[in-house]
């Protein structure tokens, strides 16, 4: 036998279907009435779940496919800056430069930009809805725009294996003369079937930690970053494979040349395109089982990757990405933490103690420019979703007779070490110097961290080991995704699609009356206008206006000549956790009116609500710059 793979493999008629561990032996259905029932239960609902991989492949493949058209070209993170960088690829550019003052990227078709230009006001605005006009403008443009050198910085620096996928579809978009528009959605289309495919193998061998694998593969901002140009849906589909083949080495009693290739091949591509992951690595030098020198070869295959294309990078493309109000110094940030080093602690707990919920909130599902808001019950129902998941893969087969624990330790520490790696980049790197807390860390790049869990989690025997418990944990864990994907994708069409709820508002030059204080009239802006002419002003804020009540109003106390030109509901869920009320999702609102400001300035504008459920509120406003009072001070009761 090879030095790589021990001696011992289990007969094959040993294995089960759900990732090559042995068979659990079947209930006889022998003792009292009880007893058989509730086994033949736990048969039946077992026969229903076993295939976890044939339900997430239909899941999955159906609703990237879907997703893939249905939002909109360039609303995913950073897509722009991924499908240059795409296209800067299929034309031989291996990776970005720098060039004038802080800038990096490369030369890309002219067209990218001005088929991005109808859309780019979207991003933030929920008010704001795709129009025929923006998609026609966009799709007459095909490809052939002059190459023209643009920024991409936080994308020109990526390693090219993760856009394989990517730049064949683009190349092809090209050559058979696709419109530019047309080519980002089928590259999202491709991209994603192919994580789809992997991560569908992943499940199928993984064994004991098929359902937690199942569970973040089916989470929404899962499936959303696999029908997205980009890497994320890549790295998630390569990791999860990489826990497979680790498991499934433990099943048979080792890894052959194959499968130990594959597994270094998963990691390296994935920590190329995402460095703080290389940590990771630790897993392979853990293997029972492997000879020393295959362990060694394997972890400096991925870190060498790593390290190798960083320092390219580094060398070539590297800038410090300008954002408004921030100024990043990355020397001037680490000679700050090497003077007092005591400081890291301090940051680490003020980090997660005012971002961990936001975290939370994005690693299940914060989709578009952060602007898609799933319900909260969604949230639970994933957190109910992944502990029934962990406990399942707890209670799932023993990983076979070679030692687990080397494997167990080292993917907790690798997941720490990731973990500490991610919020140390961004603290050097997208963080005031001498900042007090962590800015520009993501819920998403926890995702591949926690599919690694299923290797933490291994059992360490048949303590659950089939029965109806284990087999209705698998039964809710593959039902919740049929609740999240409609669900998801609803929102996505109400987002980008519907035309929001019309709110009525009355305009009254004065009120009388005492009011309880209750909500804000959060910001005033209003366009430049001569003076002694009508300009247009814009409200924005939110009231205690449930969703219940279709009668509820607004009453905007202003001067005479004043018109509301529209008066739209805005999703607020900030409010309705703030409040715990569900009542109050769409609690927002953004108004359009005209009026002739006296002189020339925005005036202070006084809004009341009317709510059957909630009574009548005077809103919080902005003091009158001429007085400095409120001006719903007199009505505040």
């Amino acid at each position: 036998m090879p030095a790589w793979s021990s001696k011992h493999h289990p007969p094959r008629d040993a294995l089960d279907r759900d990732g090559g561990h042995p068979a659990t032996p079947r209930p006889t259905g022998r003792g009292n009435g009880a007893a058989a029932l509730l086994s033949g239960l736990g048969t039946r609902i077992g026969a229903v779940t076993r295939n976890l991989a044939l339900i997430y492949f239909c899941l999955a493949a159906s609703t990237v496919l879907t997703l893939a058209w249905l939002m909109p070209p360039f609303q995913n993170p950073d897509e722009l800056a991924h499908f240059q960088r795409i296209d800067q690829l299929s034309r031989g550019g291996l990776i970005g430069h720098r060039f004038g003052r802080g800038y990096s990227g490369g030369a890309v078709d002219a067209h990218i930009e001005q088929a991005h230009a109808p859309f780019a006001l979207l991003p933030f605005h929920p008010e704001r809805k795709v129009s025929s006009d923006m998609l026609v403008r966009a799709e007459r443009l095909g490809w052939g725009g002059e190459p023209t050198l643009n920024q991409f910085p936080n994308t020109s620096i990526y390693s090219p294996f993760c856009y394989l996928p990517a730049i064949a579809v683009v190349t092809a978009g090209k050559l058979a003369g696709l419109p530019l528009v047309e080519t980002l959605h089928l590259t999202r289309a491709v991209n994603g079937l192919i994580a789809v495919a992997i991560a569908t193998a992943a499940i199928a061998i993984a064994g004991a930690p098929a359902p937690l694998l199942f569970a973040v593969l089916t989470l929404p901002m899962a499936l959303g970053q696999m029908a997205a140009v980009s890497q994320d849906g890549m790295i998630l589909a390569l990791t999860a494979l990489a826990v497979a083949l680790v498991t499934r080495g433990l099943a048979f009693g080792g890894w052959s040349r194959g499968s130990l290739a594959l597994l270094c091949l998963c990691l390296a591509v994935a920590s190329a395109a995402r460095p703080p992951y290389a940590p990771l690595a630790l897993l392979i030098l853990a293997l029972p089982g492997v000879a020393w020198r295959h362990r060694l070869a394997g972890a400096g295959t991925v870190v060498g990757v790593v390290v190798g294309w960083s320092l390219l990078a580094a060398t070539l493309a590297q800038v410090v990405i300008d954002q408004p109000d921030v100024f990043p110094n990355p020397t001037a940030q680490l000679h700050r933490l090497l003077e007092s080093p005591g400081r890291i602690l301090p940051i680490a707990v003020d980090t997660l103690t005012r971002y961990a919920s936001s975290y939370a909130e994005q690693f299940v599902g914060t989709l578009g420019w952060f602007d898609v808001i799933l319900p909260r019950w969604l949230h639970g129902a994933a957190a109910i979703g992944l502990a029934l998941a962990m406990v399942a893969t707890l209670g799932g087969q023993a990983p076979g007779r070679m030692a687990a624990a080397p494997v167990r330790a080292a993917a907790a520490g690798g997941i720490l070490l990731a973990a500490a790696a991610i919020f140390a980049i961004q603290y050097l790197t997208w963080t005031d110097v001498a900042g007090p807390v962590v800015l520009g860390v993501q819920g998403r790049y926890f995702l591949p961290l926690a599919l690694m869990c299923g290797l933490v989690l291994l059992p360490f025997g048949r303590w659950w080991a089939g029965g109806v418990p284990q087999a209705a944990a698998r039964l809710v864990i593959a039902g919740l995704p049929f609740l999240f994907v409609p669900t998801m994708i609803g929102h996505i069409a109400e987002r980008y699609y519907l035309q929001p709820e019309q709110i009525r508002v009355q305009v009254v030059e004065r009120a009388d009356g005492m009011f309880e204080p209750g909500g804000s009239l959060d910001m005033v802006s209003m366009d430049s206008a001569p003076a002694g002419t009508p300009a247009t002003l814009v409200l924005s804020g939110w009231a205690k206006l449930s969703m219940d009540d279709p009668t509820h109003s607004l009453t905007l106390i202003a001067p005479p000549g004043t018109t509301v030109v529209s008066a739209i509901s805005l999703r607020r869920p900030d409010v309705a956790t703030f409040f715990k009320d569900p009542a109050l999702l769409w609690s927002g609102f953004q108004i359009t009116l005209t009026m002739v400001p006296p002189s020339g300035r925005a005036p202070a504008l006084c809004l009341l609500s009317d709510d059957a459920q909630f009574g009548r509120f005077v809103l919080a406003a902005p003091a009158d710059p001429a007085t400095g009072k409120a001006p719903c001070a007199a009505m505040t009761r």
